[in-house]
């Protein structure tokens, strides 16, 4: 299937796309964007176009939108987390696709991230579609990726926080989130958003 690189400050439309321990802290957008370093991003076969669903209502702005993890659960030799976008704004916005995604270490350098758009043990296949976010209304994206289990002898490094960028914008939000990932290190898969922030639909 076709694949394509992009960094993390990409904007979602060519889609972008992680995280451990169910921290809740969240940072506001930055004021300006920086890009740290490149991330791989590989699409499994999912559309990349946009919607015109929600009529004239505009897409999200990341100063629109606080994120946090709300749940983080595992299968077996994987890890799994659901990550939510808040609309902290007084107007309704849109988001459709792929988050993008950057692991940070304690100091906010960069570390190794490759960003898959599609399935894995904890991720289920699914089209994106656009959400509609009403003030103080959350979308979410899930997240997974394989944790030590089958990688004897591997050291991966983990993440002390995480780089987020919403769908279809180029600033990012910065939570506090340890993620391992292994298979390669730092290979992360992602879903595109879907509304609320329940379980990923078909889970």
């Amino acid at each position: 299937m076709p694949s394509s690189s992009v960094a993390s400050s990409t904007p979602s439309s060519a889609p972008a796309s992680t995280a451990q321990a169910g921290t809740t802290s969240t940072t506001k957008a930055k004021a300006t964007t920086t890009t740290k370093a490149a991330v791989t991003t590989t699409t499994s076969g999912q559309p990349t176009t946009t919607t015109s669903a929600a009529g004239a209502l505009g897409r999200c702005h990341t100063s629109q939108l606080a994120a946090r993890v709300v749940r983080t659960g595992a299968a077996t030799g994987s890890v799994g987390q659901t990550i939510a976008f808040t609309n902290d704004s007084s107007s309704a916005c849109t988001l459709y696709g792929y988050p993008g995604l950057l692991m940070l270490n304690t100091k906010g350098q960069p570390l190794p991230t490759e960003v898959h758009r599609g399935s894995s043990a904890t991720v289920q296949p699914e089209t994106p579609t656009t959400v509609t976010l009403d003030p103080g209304h959350s979308a979410s994206f899930a997240l997974g990726y394989a944790d030590a289990t089958g990688f004897p002898g591997q050291s991966c490094p983990t993440s002390a926080r995480l780089e987020i960028t919403p769908p279809n914008t180029f600033h990012q939000l910065v939570i506090s989130d340890q993620l391992n990932p292994f298979g390669p290190c730092g290979k992360i898969t992602v879903s595109p958003v879907y509304p609320g922030t329940g379980r990923q639909p078909g889970t």
